[in-house]
């Protein structure tokens, strides 16, 4: 037998009686549509209210870790200056103490060993970095010339070049002339490398130079000279005439 529910209403003031039958079934479940329905949309709208208050929680969150990070990079960035101020930090008095104590030591090592015939640390250091080859000396009688060639040779064996400085001095006896022409001559020793004709090899160069040929007081001898940048003699050669 079907169960059902019979609603009896007016439809107008006529005094009609109309009705009309709901199955049980039916209406249960319509009225369970509707509550689930509702409870749906209930628990949409706690969970969006979840969601954006969940939301506001983690942008505070993230906003105190962004500047949490700002200061820890602040406090880095301090330490390393403070800590690069330590270890380059020095003691005036110290650095000047052992700075004299140095160039007096080295001072009277050099000393020493240009007394004693020797060479100083930048030339025992420089030695056999450079030679100086193929020497020719040709006389040029019709404009009174001397005319001095010869290959300076880098024998290290690094691939970077070496540069340096010459001078070429022709010995007449009681004066001298030096090529470049300025360059002074105290103690058989050019007086200020830096005004050598400056050069720069990775293998080998010629130089050529032209000196006065006097023949009431010709030239007894060719002395050539090589410094390194640092004003440390290279290498040294003299050629009897």
């Amino acid at each position: 037998m079907k169960r059902t529910i019979t609603v009896m209403y007016f439809k107008d003031n006529a005094g009609k009686v109309r009705t009309r039958e709901f199955s049980i079934r039916g209406l249960v479940l319509l009225v369970s549509s509707i509550i689930l329905l509702l409870m749906l949309s209930v628990t949409s709208v706690v969970f969006i209210i979840k969601l954006y208050i969940e939301k506001g929680r983690l942008t505070d969150e993230f906003t105190a870790l962004l500047k949490e990070k700002e200061l820890l990079e602040i406090k880095i960035k301090d330490l390393e200056v403070s800590t690069g101020n330590t270890k380059g930090a020095s003691h005036p008095v110290a650095d000047s103490a052992i700075k004299s104590q140095t160039t007096k030591t080295d001072s009277v090592s050099e000393t020493k060993a240009i007394k004693e015939g020797g060479v100083s640390h930048e030339e025992a250091k420089n030695d056999n970095q450079i030679s100086l080859q193929n020497f020719q000396i040709k006389s040029m009688k019709d404009t009174n010339q001397l005319a001095v060639a010869f290959d300076i040779v880098n024998n290290s064996r690094s691939d970077m070049a070496i540069q340096g400085f010459v001078f070429v001095v022709g010995d007449y006896g009681e004066t001298h002339y030096v090529l470049p022409q300025g360059a002074e001559i105290k103690n058989d020793m050019p007086a200020d490398f830096k005004k050598g004709n400056r050069f720069s090899i990775k293998m080998q160069k010629r130089m050529e130079y032209i000196l006065p040929y006097i023949m009431d007081s010709p030239i007894d001898r060719i002395t050539v000279f090589v410094f390194s940048q640092n004003g440390g003699l290279l290498t040294k050669k003299e050629v009897n005439l």
